[in-house]
């Protein structure tokens, strides 16, 4: 997922978040939900194994992972939007457990804790990086998983030249402050820093999904549900309908027979502590 973001909201943009974009999120992840799965699948858990989401969101993937371990397994999904962790708390039962908390919070877990711990497609969001994979290795059991899908920083969809194009045709010129996913990485970052971290990589593969859409305005809500408020978020307000009309115009370019095409460059890695 990709959104424009202006570095002064880097500190502040939890804070957009609302009930609506929680339940619409909910709605329309479909997309995120299916890496999940895969990246899931690729990660081996087994049943009574101890599970930590990293950035649950409104906890399905959570919830399809609580079924893989089973009663005597358990899984702990954390987010720092409250909303959403409202959302997933409907889901939660006697092995699946979520709190509000980020990445920034790891030290309320003790060492050696779970068998696996995941992000999906919540890497991009993290600022501090090296700090959060130190932790994640201290809570992990030796041999311990750790999974995580996420955007390359440097991939060129159709989608994404849509909205740049779009918003310098309107404004006249690219916001010098603007950005895709303010702490993405590409390929290669994201490796040497997994490497670095001391973590032994299984499996690092990048590819290509397209997924579909009825409407140019279900693609818009899900980037907007999905960045929490924060999309066009530099944009001024007075400019911002006229940029939307603008991609919803391009994106029409891009419908099929199934749908307006969403093509996405996704990595994941399944790595293990030694």
């Amino acid at each position: 997922m990709f959104i424009f973001l202006s570095k002064k909201m880097k500190a502040v943009y939890l804070d957009k978040d609302t009930k609506e974009l929680a339940q619409r999120y909910d709605e329309l992840s479909y997309s995120q939900l299916a890496h999940g799965i895969k990246m899931i699948n690729l990660l081996g858990i087994k049943p009574a194994d101890q599970v930590l989401d990293i950035g649950c969101g409104t906890g399905k993937l959570a919830l399809h992972v609580s079924e893989i371990v089973g009663p005597r397994g358990r899984v702990i999904g954390i987010d720092p939007l409250v909303c959403r962790v409202e959302i997933a708390k409907k889901r939660a039962k006697a092995n699946l457990l979520f709190e509000v908390g980020s990445s920034d919070d790891l030290y309320r877990f003790a060492d050696n804790s779970f068998d696996c711990v995941y992000l999906n497609s919540v890497f991009h969001w993290i600022e501090k990086k090296e700090e959060t994979l130190t932790e994640i290795k201290r809570i992990l059991k030796k041999e311990g998983k750790l999974g995580l899908t996420t955007g390359d920083k440097n991939q060129n969809t159709p989608i994404r030249s849509i909205i740049e194009n779009a918003v310098i045709k309107i404004l006249g010129y690219k916001p010098e402050e603007g950005v895709f996913s303010p702490f993405s990485l590409g390929t290669q970052e994201i490796q040497s820093l997994i490497e670095k971290s001391g973590f032994s990589i299984d499996l690092f593969q990048v590819d290509e999904d397209s997924f579909y859409s009825d409407t140019a305005e279900q693609i818009l809500e899900f980037f907007e549900s999905s960045s929490f408020g924060n999309f066009l978020s530099q944009i001024p307000q007075e400019y911002k309908p006229h940029v939307v009309e603008e991609i919803k115009k391009e994106l029409e370019k891009l419908r099929t027979p199934r749908g307006i095409e969403r093509k996405h460059r996704i990595v994941t890695v399944i790595c293990k502590k030694l």
